[in-house]
């Protein structure tokens, strides 16, 4: 469970990239996507924090060391990038002209990076914690033990009833003919 190797280097390609569009003439849309993906980072920072707080658990102290590690490799790959974007738009410095199409391109390659940056955070604060069990019960359990799974279509069916079934009528297939249930 360790986000050395892959969330460690989103937050560099992020940071390489955004500093790259920032350099050759994107300066506001680096300065833009940066912010964003510092308050999404933040965002879900608090809500992880939130989570723990609510089901009255402390994270394990493995994984302690590695939230300091990802939520400072977030900061220190966003801290560039706004900085150097600021005082690009601020003073309006010189920046090397190069085609646009070729700004045009880290652009969009910088915004990818930005967007998978995003989904590792994600991967890291909402759904590992979830399926390690530090937020509960671990998806596809009961008690500890797997969940079971339907073996023919009439489980899947009655399962499908019992789960569906609202107030209301609903017509639903149910034991191979359409049945209506009333609710």
């Amino acid at each position: 469970m360790s986000p050395e190797p892959w969330v460690r280097m989103h937050a560099a390609a992020v940071c390489v990239f955004l500093v790259a569009a920032m350099i050759l003439g994107a300066a506001v849309f680096a300065l833009a996507s940066a912010a964003l993906a510092a308050v999404f980072a933040f965002a879900l920072w608090r809500k992880y924090r939130r989570d723990l707080m609510l089901v009255n658990r402390e994270a394990p102290s493995h994984r302690q060391r590695l939230d300091v590690l990802v939520a400072g490799d977030a900061r220190a790959a966003l801290i560039a990038p706004l900085v150097l974007a600021t005082f690009v738009v601020a003073t309006a410095a010189p920046l090397p002209g190069v085609a646009s199409y070729v700004r045009d391109a880290v652009a969009v390659v910088a915004f990818v990076s930005v967007v998978v940056f995003g989904s590792s955070l994600c991967d890291w604060y909402l759904i590992l914690p979830r399926m390690t069990g530090m937020l509960g019960l671990r998806p596809c359990r009961e008690d500890g033990r797997f969940k079971t799974f339907p073996s023919t279509w009439r489980e899947v069916t009655a399962r499908m009833a019992r789960g569906c079934s609202s107030p209301g009528s609903r017509v639903i297939l149910c034991w191979g003919r359409p049945m209506r249930i009333l609710g």
